[in-house]
């Protein structure tokens, strides 16, 4: 197998296992495996070949409701990449909402689980969003978040549903950290961000019967540099 040399500051191959030392030489090529036998025993062969577009291209999209932790409808997103990629967006849904917050699309059917099915944010995704994404590369997040904001066209996400918009673009992010075998964080943040850790001391607000008007009370380690 023809393998390229690996550049300075780039592979490495210690013990058959390709060794990434930054992130954006990982994100233009890909690292395929193949096993090939030789006296009964599986030796893996490391192929590098350089990342062609289309394989982070979104091919197909499809949605569906399920439940959340307490029951309620939501929505849940899955995205498949040209290269087999595959990732998954189920969007959370929240007790108490937020005059400025962006609009959460349910179907206000009363009939049908109390007015919170979401077959209206489903139809919005296969209908309105899946062929306007189709052949958007997936690995470009903040061109994809950027056209699904266009698409919808207003402030507060009423036209397709935030959690139509939400669960696209997660499973957008998921199915590119799949396609590369890395972790969210990794794929996400360059392999050395994490987010910041925020710690609930009181809940108040719609969680606690409005004993405060506050929701959450929050301890933030703002002069930590490490983990």
């Amino acid at each position: 197998f023809d393998v390229p040399a690996p550049r300075p500051g780039g592979w490495e191959i210690s013990g058959g296992i390709p060794q990434r030392r930054h992130q954006e030489e990982f994100s233009s090529r890909f690292c395929e495996s193949i096993f090939t036998k030789s006296h009964q025993r599986a030796f893996p062969v490391f192929i590098f070949v350089e990342r062609l577009a289309p394989f982070m291209k979104i091919q197909s999209l499809t949605a569906l409701q399920i439940f959340d932790s307490r029951g309620q409808p939501t929505v849940e997103v899955e995205i498949t990449l040209a290269g087999g990629g595959r990732g998954r967006g189920l969007v959370p849904s929240g007790a108490s909402t937020g005059q400025f917050e962006a609009l959460e699309l349910r179907d206000g059917d009363v009939g049908r689980f109390r007015g919170k099915s979401v077959f209206r944010a489903i139809e919005n995704i296969e209908k309105r969003i899946a062929p306007a994404v189709s052949g958007h590369d997936a690995e470009d997040q903040r061109s994809l978040d950027e056209a699904l904001v266009a698409l919808d066209g207003t402030a507060d996400k009423s036209r397709l549903g935030a959690n139509a918009i939400l669960g696209v673009s997660m499973a957008a992010a998921v199915a590119v950290a799949n396609a590369k075998q890395l972790s969210l964080y990794e794929s996400l943040g360059d392999g050395v961000t994490l987010p910041f850790p925020e710690i609930q001391i009181l809940g108040g607000g719609a969680h606690a019967g409005w004993r405060t008007d506050v929701q959450d009370f929050l301890l933030m380690a703002t002069g930590a540099t490490t983990y």
